[in-house]
């Protein structure tokens, strides 16, 4: 009886913890106001087909928008070849990937906190993820060989042989699935533009490697996982002319083509992509290949990248220089040039939104990062 007694004090407590435990914010859809374009809902294609149907849009020019945002900057530094940022909230730090070093960084202070470099004089790190759990961060280096460092200290934890069927192309790109640090997509493409690119799944845990596609057109630019984790998107760029290809992440069947230069998911599962042919921002539907709204954008070079802040709220693109979109109507928000910017730039938002890190010139030795917080005016 005593032991009831004691018991339910600790039952209350831990109802109360439940009952005052906030509940997850649902991302809000985007909603399109009336100066959106309108279209004509076409049936949905077979499957059979990779070819995407158009909709027919007729565009309105949407009226100006207010600026109500901007980024102001915090640090900059260089880093010779960065090409990859990957932020780690969970532990504090953001890591910067080069293809001669790793290098992680404190927050909030921006300190330097440890680097590694390849084990060979002719080693180079290809590409790099965070695995879900940010426990770990999974490198390959030429080969391609698989190596596996701990995020907070960067040991080397586990290397893994080179597979000889998994190819030569340089790695240019990988992302993670959720499975924890069992699975990844890559991108792959050679050094020339005319080089191929391919889309390879990986097992890391066993170690495989499955060819899934390639594309033969353009230069590598972007390989995005839908939030859902249902579509692979793989982005290749011929100054204004690109194509945008999807896959069935699950099975690997193709799914949808698309003219574009740069695209990004939505939270709410939508793609956005810029066909700067026909200057518009064109959002789809992959499950059906289906354009459902195009908007006109401003007719100037592509955008290099593109990505929506965690909540959707806004749209980043690097167009020489970083740009801030209303994404439901395209207007221009806020724009800082950058005139070094000559190759381009690589955008990553912080998961908690409050954050940017840009490299301007990835990939090049007079690579630039610049940290960036956003301001509310």
């Amino acid at each position: 009886m005593r032991k009831t007694r004691l018991l339910w004090p600790i039952l209350v407590l831990l109802m109360a913890c439940n009952l005052t435990r906030p509940s997850p914010t649902p991302t809000p859809a985007l909603s399109f106001p009336p100066l959106a374009p309108t279209y004509t809902p076409l049936p949905a294609p077979l499957s059979e087909t990779a070819t995407p149907q158009i909709v027919t849009a007729t565009p309105l020019t949407p009226s100006s928008t207010p600026a109500n945002i901007s980024l102001q900057k915090r640090a900059r530094w260089s880093h010779p070849e960065a090409y990859e940022v990957l932020w780690n909230l969970k532990f504090g730090r953001f890591v910067i990937v080069g293809r001669q070093q790793l290098t992680s960084y404190l927050l909030p202070e921006i300190k330097k906190d440890w680097n590694v470099t390849p084990e060979t004089a002719d080693g180079a790190f290809q590409a790099a993820s965070l695995s879900t759990n940010s426990n770990f961060i999974v490198a390959f280096d030429l080969g391609p060989a698989v190596r596996t460092y701990d995020t907070k200290t960067g040991d080397l934890l586990e290397k893994k042989r080179v597979l000889s069927e998994c190819g030569n192309a340089p790695l240019r790109q990988s992302v993670y699935l959720s499975n924890g640090m069992k699975e990844l997509f890559t991108a792959a493409q050679g050094e020339t533009a005319a080089a191929p690119l391919e889309l390879r799944k990986w097992g890391i845990a066993p170690y495989r490697c499955d060819l899934i596609d390639t594309v033969s057109s353009g230069t590598f630019n972007g390989l995005l996982l839908s939030p859902d984790e249902r579509f692979i998107v793989l982005v290749a760029a011929d100054g204004a002319n690109g194509q945008v290809t999807a896959w069935n992440a699950l099975n690997g069947a193709p799914l949808c083509i698309m003219p574009g230069t740069a695209a990004a998911f939505h939270p709410d599962g939508r793609l956005a992509v810029a066909d700067m042919q026909k200057g518009a921002l064109v959002y789809w539907r992959l499950e059906a290949c289906q354009v459902l709204t195009e908007l006109p954008w401003a007719r100037y070079d592509g955008p290099q990248t593109m990505t929506f802040t965690p909540k959707g709220k806004y749209l980043l693109t690097f167009r020489q220089g970083i740009q801030i979109w209303e994404p439901t109507t395209a207007g221009l928000l806020w724009e800082r040039t950058i005139p070094e910017a000559s190759v381009g730039g690589l955008l990553r938002v912080s998961p908690d939104g409050k954050s940017l890190l840009s490299i301007t010139n990835p990939g090049t030795w007079n690579a630039q990062i610049d940290f960036w917080d956003f301001v509310n005016k």
